[in-house]
């Protein structure tokens, strides 16, 4: 696999990104279909955190048969993010016991920090040993609301999870502009992924070529999603 912004897909958008590596959130319906690209399914907490709501029994229960359904797991070519808990790192470690205990599923593991705009390298590096013990290859970083720049200690934590044997290190949620979507790329992260190619499309607004700023386009919605979309992942891999 080439190291990739992945695409999030939203309901507005179902067939327009089907020969690059894409997101969908439970309980969205996926294309699986794949090639050369892969299909990340996401678990949906960071949405429940929003809500004020975490995954419990019953919502794991429906995740693994959603899951089960589309030949999600721990390996490429549909990669299953476990049940997190944002920004929760020891909920997030208990629920993977959990869901391994009730379903002995693999899927792939998150790395959750404590704090909002704060990495704690010894944190990460806990629990990436802690996930090394179920066999896991692939992991994820969840982004604790940072911009690259302001998450430089991320490069230690990643080599620290190279010596582990970790093989690909995606970041949820990560990528707000052309440059910024470069910056996480020098941080050693093999994929990331975030809506902002169409939240930002959906008001209008355009990426901008080498620059950390934005600007409002006239492109259609389609347009202006493929063309926000192609920036971030050629800024990305520009490292």
């Amino acid at each position: 696999m080439e190291k990739c912004f992945v695409a999030c897909i939203n309901s507005r958008l179902p067939d327009l990104f089907k020969s690059v590596s894409r997101l969908y959130a439970f309980p969205a319906k996926p294309d699986t279909k794949t090639v050369n690209e892969f299909v990340i399914l996401d678990s949906g907490a960071f949405s429940l955190s929003l809500k004020g709501k975490e995954i419990d029994i019953s919502y794991m229960r429906r995740l693994h048969g959603y899951y089960r359904k589309y030949g999600a797991g721990n390996s490429f070519p549909v990669l299953g993010i476990a049940p997190d808990k944002f920004p929760d790192p020891d909920r997030t470690m208990q629920n993977y016991l959990t869901w391994m205990r009730l379903f002995k599923l693999p899927v792939v593991p998150v790395i959750q920090f404590s704090r909002m705009k704060h990495i704690d390298v010894f944190l990460g590096r806990k629990q990436g040993l802690f996930y090394r013990e179920f066999g896991n290859r692939i992991i994820a970083i969840s982004n604790p609301g940072l911009r690259a720049k302001d998450a430089q200690s991320l490069k230690i934590l990643i080599d620290q999870l190279r010596k582990m044997d970790y093989t690909w290190i995606h970041c949820l949620g990560a990528g707000w502009n052309y440059n910024d979507c470069a910056d996480w790329g020098k941080l050693g992260f093999d994929s990331i992924d975030s809506i902002s190619y169409y939240s930002d499309a959906e008001k209008g607004i355009a990426w901008r070529p080498l620059s950390y700023q934005t600007g409002q386009s006239t492109l259609e919605y389609e347009e202006l999603c493929k063309y926000n979309y192609n920036l971030a992942n050629k800024a990305f891999r520009l490292y």
